[in-house]
């Protein structure tokens, strides 16, 4: 099951015509078996470069515990 977590915004101000972009709320999180395979994804909201660094230590902390490297 994927869950949708997702918000939708415009802005008008910016050159070049449309300005409307789609961001993600909350922290979303999908696996899927293949083969013997698992695919993992996660996303989530990021506002800059140091968001982005914290959400990707994050997330290795917390793949590194579950599958114990």
């Amino acid at each position: 099951m994927v869950t949708t977590a997702v918000t939708t915004s415009s802005n008008s101000n910016r050159s070049g015509g449309g300005g409307a972009y789609t961001g993600i709320k909350d922290i979303v999180r999908f696996e899927k078996e293949i083969k013997k395979s698992k695919f993992i994804a996660i996303a989530g909201p990021i506002s800059d470069e140091q968001s982005a660094q914290s959400f990707l230590s994050q997330v290795r902390e917390q793949l590194e515990s579950k599958l114990k490297f």
